[in-house]
């Protein structure tokens, strides 16, 4: 490795500890030398469904999960779901119904074959996803901001 420096006490300094001296990125003259912005444009439905299993606070099987999402899940696995997990997306405390009237509604609108019941938890479920692409890029750009605070590099 090579590194052109002038000879003065700095140099020479640094030649005695066995060491280089790297400017910090703030002090380079093109402000892009150390800028890697990464843009999640998309995760897929799979990594989804494995990041909000593990982050949330209960126990949610990925495979259900990814059948809501594919809307391929039978009537009777998403009632099944529905209660129990649906307080955990909607806030029947502070709403106007409660648990019991809403998956009341939901049996009687089952029923009726047009309906697309997948479609209640899917635009949460796209909301999340939306949600969890924002927090990796800011996770992200967050470790690119610390990585460029590094000054001098010793061995």
């Amino acid at each position: 490795m090579y590194k052109y420096a002038p000879i003065n006490s700095y140099t020479l300094r640094n030649l005695q500890n066995r060491q280089i001296f790297f400017n910090s990125p703030e002090n380079f003259n093109d402000p892009f030398d150390t800028f890697h912005h990464t843009e999640v444009s998309e995760i897929s439905k799979e990594v989804f469904a494995e990041l909000y299993c593990n982050s949330i606070n209960r126990e949610i099987e990925k495979a259900t999960l990814l059948s809501i999402l594919n809307k391929s899940i039978a009537k009777e696995d998403f009632y099944s779901f529905c209660e129990q997990h649906i307080d955990y997306y909607f806030d029947f405390e502070n709403g106007n119904q409660n648990k019991l009237e809403y998956l009341k509604k939901l049996s009687i609108k089952l029923e009726n074959t047009e309906f697309e019941y997948t479609e209640i938890l899917e635009s949460i479920l796209l909301k999340a996803r939306s949600n969890v692409q924002l927090s990796i890029e800011s996770k992200l750009d967050k470790i690119r901001k610390s990585l460029s605070q590094v000054g001098v590099c010793c061995f």
